[in-house]
C-alpha cells in the first residue's frame, strides 16, 4: 500500500463498514491490499492485532462497501496467513 494513499483508504474503510463489524469505530491502518482479490490487510490498532477486509459493490446504494471477513490475533497467524496467500498467487508460476 502506498503510503500517501493511506489516508485516504483509512477513511474510506472506517466509512463504510457497518455497526455491527468487528473494526467499526476502531483505530486502523490499511497496511496492504491482495494483488488479484478485492481484500484488504488493516492492522487494528485500538485491539492490535489485524483482520482481513472485503470490498465490494453494494447493489442497492451504487457504493463500495468494507466488510470484515477475518481477525487475526497473532502474528504467527498472520505469517502463515500471508505464506498461504503467497503460495496461493504464486503456485502456476514455475
Amino acid at each position: 500500500m502506498p503510503l500517501e494513499s493511506v489516508e485516504e483508504w483509512i477513511n474510506f474503510v472506517k466509512g463504510s463498514l457497518k455497526e455491527n463489524d468487528p473494526l467499526f469505530k476502531k483505530d486502523i491502518f490499511v497496511s496492504g491490499r491482495h494483488e488479484y482479490k478485492k481484500l484488504l490487510l488493516v492492522e487494528n490498532d485500538s485491539d492490535n492485532n489485524h483482520a482481513i477486509v472485503s470490498v465490494t459493490h453494494d447493489k442497492k446504494t451504487s457504493r463500495l462497501i468494507c466488510k470484515t471477513i477475518e481477525l487475526i490475533k497473532s502474528r504467527s497467524a498472520l505469517a502463515k496467513r500471508l505464506r498461504n496467500d503467497h503460495y496461493e498467487a504464486t503456485e502456476g508460476i514455475k
